[in-house]
């Protein structure tokens, strides 16, 4: 479906994983102060983080800004809502802070349905976090060199920092350590251990106690633990361990049981298919997946390739529908197949239309061709049921010759041409409410009203022209 202008914009950034509280609050406040400085802006509410809640589990470093507008007649002359995302993407430009805007009702749609905050996603599956994120990143590059792309980010899960602490078997046995002392150590020196229960009233308390802060303030810290040993002997414990600070995940996100990594990004100024087709071609030719690995395209394309399945058996029954209903009412292929011939007429008015208001074939467009063939085929059927009728009248008692079929013919379509026009042009007239609305739900209308609109009015200029010349042909082979 076309995407509604809700009023408002829902501005959604990401930034590193291991962001402190006092930096993402700077970039928050920082980012916001920023967007309540454009003309347009009415009020800007932002967070940072998740609220006490399982249903938002957002991290610390993805930020959501609620942005209300103001009402487009006091918007600077000339101001659109994509030059409004365009001029805040300009002016938010800080270090490791990636934009993102979409609209709050859309936002949370997209996210529910298909797991992605932009319209447009791509997901890569393997066993590797690490490297998952690193490919990633690798798809970004490709992707922004793509027309079309806007607001395209990896989202970054690993840069936590994590103290890996690698017991050596080797060494413990030569000191006598049993591993299961050297773990309690660490545990107890470094996470804490629960050595008791306190109950206070009807309340029970676990009591942990661990190490001070300066006991265990940085590696050297950690290596001069000392673990008990052979013969009470004191060992350090980096002499029975490698210890080091590596990278990690921050999160781990999985889908079907396999972790995945997610691209996200928003088209503008192309339709979502053929930027689709484009960005997949430049992958296929420059990423290499390694063996186990693969990617998938995510987020409203779903929608897409769902809604095309689904067209593609509706369109294909509501014609055959209409074929069925004829031929029962007329009981003749020939004239079953004048009168379908409306529905190619009626399609030239629509398909021209949309090319020259260069709208995009979507859902709206198609409902919008489904009720412009019934209407054409209507008037098919009202045209045809009166040639019929004039040319029995004709001949109902005369020999059938071809002076006599070009007067009949003449005869039928005069005789309901006031009728089909007023018919016509009232349900035209009847749609231009639809087609110059601007509010809520106006991208919706808009297209489905063009394409009645356009379609059914070379639908009856055309069919009052072509129908009657084909029934007088059809009814010349039968002299």
């Amino acid at each position: 479906m076309p995407p509604l202008d809700e009023g408002t914009l829902w501005y959604m950034p990401i930034t590193l994983p291991d962001v402190s509280e006092e930096r993402a609050q700077e970039l928050l406040l920082a980012s916001n102060k920023v967007i309540s400085e454009i003309p347009e802006v009415e009020m800007v509410v932002g967070k940072a983080g998740r609220a006490d809640t399982a249903t938002d589990p957002a991290p610390l470093a993805m930020f959501e800004t609620f942005i209300t507008l103001k009402p487009k007649s006091e918007w600077r002359k000339g101001m659109t809502k994509e030059k409004l995302i365009w001029e805040m993407n300009k002016a938010i430009d800080y270090d490791n802070l990636w934009n993102s805007f979409t609209q709050p009702i859309i936002g949370r749609i997209d996210m529910l349905a298909t797991g992605i905050r932009t319209q447009l996603g791509v997901k890569i599956f393997g066993d590797d976090p690490v490297l998952l994120e690193a490919l990633a990143i690798e798809v970004e590059g490709y992707l922004t060199q793509v027309p079309g792309a806007a607001d395209t980010v990896a989202i970054r899960t690993t840069g936590l920092r994590y103290l890996d602490i690698d017991l050596k078997d080797e060494l413990l046995a030569v000191h006598g350590i049993v591993k299961m002392d050297a773990l309690q150590t660490i545990a107890a020196g470094i996470g804490g251990a629960m050595v008791t229960k306190t109950i206070e009233g009807r309340e029970q308390y676990g009591v942990e106690v661990r190490l001070k802060q300066s006991y265990r303030q940085d590696i050297e810290d950690i290596s001069s633990l000392p673990v008990p040993g052979r013969n009470g002997t004191q060992v350090l414990m980096g002499t029975i361990a490698d210890i080091r600070l590596v990278d990690g995940p921050a999160v781990i996100h999985s889908e079907n049981g396999i972790i995945r990594s997610t691209v996200q990004t928003n088209v503008r100024g192309i339709d979502m298919a053929t930027f689709v087709k484009q960005a997949d071609k430049v992958l296929e030719q420059n990423l290499e997946l390694p063996t186990g690995y693969s990617y998938e395209w995510a987020g409203q394309y779903e929608n897409q390739l769902r809604a095309k399945k689904r067209l593609s058996i509706v369109i294909p029954l509501v014609l055959f529908i209409i074929f069925l209903l004829l031929y029962l009412t007329y009981k003749d292929l020939s004239l079953v197949s004048i009168v379908m011939l409306t529905i190619p007429l009626s399609l030239v008015g629509g398909v021209i239309a949309l090319y020259i208001a260069d709208y995009n074939f979507s859902v709206a467009v198609w409902v919008g061709f489904i009720a412009l063939f019934g209407n054409a085929v209507e008037t098919g059927v009202v045209i045809v049921v009166y040639l019929q009728n004039a040319f029995e009248d004709k001949f109902k008692n005369a020999t059938v010759t071809v002076a006599g079929i070009h007067e009949a013919v003449v005869e039928g379509s005069l005789l309901r041409l006031r009728p089909i026009l007023m018919t016509a042009f009232t349900s035209v007239i009847g749609l231009i409410p639809m087609i110059t609305s601007t509010g809520t739900g106006a991208e919706v209308t808009r297209p489905l009203a063009l394409v009645v609109m356009t379609g059914l009015t070379t639908s009856v200029l055309l069919t009052l022209i072509v129908i009657p010349v084909l029934f007088a042909m059809l009814r010349e082979r039968q002299v």
